[in-house]
């Protein structure tokens, strides 16, 4: 056999080898998401809402960017309704539009609720300084995965304790979420 030849065998068991290779990866990628198909949900507010002081207040992510499963409920209620048994990567972000008075140690932290409960707190911002005579505007965000069963719910909400009610700043970019479930 010339060495053209054994060349051509080896291209040919290599091209098997490969096949079976996307065979058994796309049956394990198949197998491991249950659905069918990847479970992602992204959504932003450019709305202005409450904060209220000393409370959890829900964010309404209104404004939908990309939804697999349309698993999210909009409005005063927002809610991510897990559509399969999954880790659920949770990121978002709240920025409270810049105020003259915030003082010190006041802080804003960003928290996921599973199921109607505080999940963990994904991300907090405390003053180190009163603004005085300044304008601060505190921005929170993280990330956080969440073990969850098909039917389990996810919601962020935003606590403060500045003293007064505050208000997100209302630019969509600046206000987001993104769950994965991998």
């Amino acid at each position: 056999m010339s060495r053209e030849e054994q060349l051509w065998r080896e291209i040919a068991s290599l091209k098997r080898q490969l096949s079976a290779l996307r065979n058994e990866t796309g049956l394990a990628l198949r197998q491991a998401n249950r659905t069918g198909r990847t479970i992602f949900a992204l959504y932003q507010t450019n709305t202005q809402q409450t904060l209220t002081d000393s409370d959890y207040s829900r964010i309404d992510f209104e404004d939908k960017v990309a939804d697999t499963h349309d698993a999210v409920t909009t409005g005063a209620s927002w809610v991510f309704t897990c559509p399969a048994e999954r880790v659920y990567l949770c990121f978002g972000g709240v920025k409270v539009a810049a105020s003259t008075d915030w003082g010190l140690n006041e802080l804003a932290i960003l928290w996921p609720y599973k199921n109607g409960a505080i999940y963990g707190g994904m991300m907090d911002v405390k003053t180190n300084t009163n603004t005085t005579g300044g304008s601060l505007s505190l921005g929170v965000f993280g990330g956080i995965p969440i073990q969850c069963v098909k039917g389990d719910t996810i919601a962020f909400f935003v606590y403060q304790n500045s003293g007064n009610n505050r208000l997100t700043n209302g630019i969509a970019n600046n206000n987001w979420c993104a769950i994965v479930g991998i």
